[in-house]
């Protein structure tokens, strides 16, 4: 009852914040995320959430898996039918994923079957001591406070069952060796609807160049003059919301001395 109020606490959040169309189709998509076909096969990937962290490091892994011949699926924390998935996969990815009742059980159930388990994380929120720092975490109730007090995962991280971890950068790495792990360096990539999405930006690239005039192509010196510079930044999950500010007065010196600078912000 407790978790089922948290999360109606976090989707009404999400909603005020972000308006009810936007917020509305993210909690929608939370919600039909717990209903995702899982079947059988050789890596099941489970996340804490459906956001760009569990599509890089859980989907786009996955189907970098299956091109290499293993068979995969992923789901999320919630999923109602988490404890008996145990029997179904060899191996269980636990990415971002809070130690809740549901968790509990499908890690006990692997456990006495004998199976691998791997902490993935690209990021420090498994520790309390930082997470404790991060502007999102002083922004939760009192109960989404308990659910993270031991950090995003830390119970399984701490257990020692689980001998691999995979992370994003040698620094993350270099933090879970500390836990005494075998940690390997799992990059982000893109996915195959990626690459077909910047495949056709690119072609619509070259074929604005083509339409240049040749005196244009022929004066390099003032395509070069004229040419903007974009900065773009990403901001991430909430949990980055502060981040911008520790970057604002480079920006801002930047663009005031050069005119041909432009500022992309991109995200939620």
């Amino acid at each position: 009852m407790k978790l089922l109020l948290i999360k109606a606490g976090k989707a009404l959040s999400t909603i005020k914040r972000e308006g009810v169309f936007q917020g509305g189709r993210r909690v929608a998509t939370a919600f039909f995320a717990l209903f995702r076909f899982v079947g059988k096969g050789d890596v099941l990937f489970i996340t804490g959430g459906v956001g760009d962290s569990a599509r890089y490091r859980c989907d786009h892994v996955a189907e970098e898996l299956e091109l290499q011949g293993f068979k995969c699926a992923v789901t999320v924390q919630d999923n109602p039918l988490l404890p008996n998935y145990a029997g179904k996969f060899k191996v269980f990815v636990f990415h971002r994923v809070l130690f809740t009742p549901a968790v509990q059980k499908l890690i006990e159930n692997i456990k006495k079957q004998g199976k691998e388990i791997i902490f993935e994380t690209d990021d420090l929120v498994y520790d309390p001591q930082y997470l404790k720092h991060m502007d999102y975490f002083h922004k939760m109730n009192s109960l989404e406070k308990k659910l993270y007090e031991n950090g995003v995962g830390g119970e399984i991280l701490s257990d020692p069952y689980v001998k691999v971890c995979t992370t994003t950068t040698s620094f993350l790495a270099d933090k879970l060796k500390e836990k005494g792990k075998k940690v390997f360096i799992v990059p982000n990539k893109l996915s195959k609807k990626d690459t077909i999405i910047a495949d056709k930006i690119i072609r619509y690239q070259l074929s604005v160049i083509k339409k240049n005039t040749l005196s244009n192509l022929n004066n390099q010196s003032s395509i070069i003059d004229n040419e903007k510079i974009r900065i773009g930044y990403f901001s991430g999950t909430i949990s980055h919301n502060k981040d911008f500010a520790t970057v604002t007065d480079a920006l801002m010196e930047i663009m005031k001395k050069h005119q041909n600078v432009e500022l992309l912000l991109v995200g939620v």
